[in-house]
């Protein structure tokens, strides 16, 4: 059996799924020009005002585990265009994080998210 058949008669593709030994067909209907989706729910870098999108995290403190953890991670992200700040609830302190920017995405703040909670995981416009 043909896993995708495309009719061009028109400006509409049909495409038909098999799931093979599921025996589950799907028909979807959709035009063309549609067919590709963005992929990522993270705002635009920059909001048209000059402000920058930045990444708000807030940590207990910075002795704790979890500012390891971050660390970690955002050395591993650090490859982007979006700065990091930092606020620690002991000091009330707020820092930008210092080298590289980072590649602010889904996975990322997914990741972040896990670690600190979703209510400690922010993102904002700022004039940098």
């Amino acid at each position: 059996p043909e896993n995708t058949k495309k009719n061009e008669t028109d400006t509409k593709a049909v495409y038909k799924v098999s799931f093979g030994a599921f025996s589950n067909t799907s028909t979807a209907t959709e035009e063309k020009k549609n067919i590709a989706k963005p992929a990522s729910l993270i705002p635009p870098l920059t909001d048209g005002e000059g402000k920058t999108l930045c990444l708000y995290l807030k940590l207990d403190s910075e002795t704790s585990e979890a500012f390891d953890r971050i660390k970690k991670l955002l050395e591993i992200f650090s490859y982007g265009k979006t700065p990091a700040f930092i606020h620690f609830a002991d000091t009330a302190k707020t820092v930008r994080m210092s080298g590289a920017l980072i590649a602010l995405n889904e996975t990322l703040v997914l990741l972040l998210e896990d670690i600190l909670g979703k209510d400690n995981v922010k993102t904002a416009y700022r004039k940098i």
